[in-house]
């Protein structure tokens, strides 16, 4: 069992929390235990946070069977016929672009200079910054994950980005795609990039959005939430807040409803099958069409509603 801290006040505003959802469990890799999640009572924050929350010091227990960013499987010829359809309807949403350019960090325009991957995985987004010029490094915690991406050739760092490895380094941009929600303290990790970043140097962050139409549809369903491995899930409004104290300057903070087939399939097998496996294969049928609904539903949603993607895109600089 994971030992916890009670967290009664925002963690960022101090305000009071507000109960979101009680009664959740880890339907995705099974770790023990029943979570809640409240809900800043600020309306100018809306931050969400696992209340109480697993300490630093227990987290490791959540990612027993987490699936470490593993290299994916070879496609099937189903699973390839699904992921043409994947590309051919973004493109009729008008979001194959913007799909791309979440994939790169929205850094397809800036000229190639020198990148970090904060939290890079198992290396594929580090490789396709490689492919458009840039000298890309990572960072990664989990060591098997870094193991394949040192595998395909990249220049990956194991241990912490606050280690002595990044000491004197500096870089044109950091990018971060899922990670933020996973830290007990991502004040201290933005901090840690604006110190590692050269002047007037970019910072991209990708990363759920609590108050995207997906987490109003599905509520304690959301794929999104992911307890207990997902301590904070950020708004919008509790993002901006963020980098402003943390220094940054020009931030600009948008939604995006791009992926959001990729959380509506999760999102789908929690509700109607009472769990979800991480996986790159096709999902079943009558889940296929109904993502499709729902992706639909949120991109018309994205454009009525400029906060309610899936995704939450931070860009900042120093």
């Amino acid at each position: 069992m994971i030992q916890t801290i009670e967290r009664k006040n925002c963690p960022f505003c101090g305000a009071e929390q507000t109960p979101l959802h009680t009664g959740l469990t880890d339907r995705i890799f099974g770790t023990a235990g029943k979570w809640q999640i409240s809900t800043c009572s600020d309306k100018t924050c809306k931050l969400a946070w696992l209340n109480p929350m697993p300490l630093e010091s227990e987290i490791e227990k959540a990612y027993v069977k987490y699936y470490t960013h593993a290299p994916q499987d070879a496609d099937s010829a189903g699973t390839s016929t699904f992921k043409t359809l994947q590309r051919w309807y973004a493109k009729l949403l008008g979001c194959a672009g913007e799909r791309a350019s979440l994939e790169t960090f929205f850094l397809d325009d800036d000229t190639p200079k020198k990148v970090l991957d904060v939290g890079c995985g198992n290396g594929n987004r580090l490789k396709k910054l490689e492919a458009l010029g840039w000298q890309a490094e990572g960072q990664e915690i989990d060591a098997t994950a870094a193991d394949t991406a040192i595998a395909l050739g990249l220049d990956v760092h194991v241990g912490s980005i606050h280690g002595e490895h990044f000491s004197g380094r500096k870089y044109d941009a950091i990018v971060s795609n899922h990670v933020v929600e996973h830290l007990h303290d991502p004040a201290a990790m933005l901090r840690r990039c604006r110190e590692l970043l050269q002047d007037d140097g970019k910072l991209v962050i990708i990363t759920p959005n609590i108050c995207s139409f997906g987490s109003r549809l599905f509520g304690k369903n959301w794929r999104g939430l992911e307890p207990p491995r997902h301590i904070q899930i950020f708004s919008p409004f509790a993002m901006r807040r963020l980098l402003l104290d943390c220094g940054y300057r020009q931030v600009s903070v948008f939604t995006s409803s791009a992926r959001a087939d990729l959380i509506m399939t999760g999102s789908l097998d929690l509700a109607f099958r009472g769990s979800h496996e991480p996986s790159h294969a096709r999902p079943s049928i009558a889940n296929a069409l109904m993502t499709v609904i729902l992706w639909t539903f949120a991109r018309i949603s994205t454009i009525a509603s400029k906060n309610s993607g899936e995704e939450l895109i931070a860009i900042a600089h120093k």
